[in-house]
């Protein structure tokens, strides 16, 4: 990657999440005061065959004590009122 590209690509995520921050925030506090915490999701996904990393998003289910695998119709009666909305 050359170091203009990097540089483009660093300003336009600093210029996005500027643009978004407060967006962002007043949905986090839409989450809380309709469906309590936690806000944030956290889901470890595969950057490669041996390297993860974890992806963050609003919550828009609720927490389940089996929870794993591919999201179906079992599913579908934990999503949030607020979720229902985001999603």
């Amino acid at each position: 990657m050359t170091p203009m590209k990097r540089g483009l690509d660093v300003a336009l995520a600093l210029f996005l999440l500027a643009l978004l921050l407060l967006p962002m925030a007043l949905i986090a506090l839409w989450i809380l005061a309709r469906d309590g915490g936690p806000v944030i999701y956290a889901s470890e996904r595969m950057k490669t065959a041996t390297r993860p990393f974890t992806l963050l998003k609003f919550r828009t289910m609720t927490q389940g004590a089996q929870d794993g695998g591919v999201s179906g119709a079992h599913k579908a009666e934990r999503i949030t009122r607020t979720g229902r909305v985001l999603r």
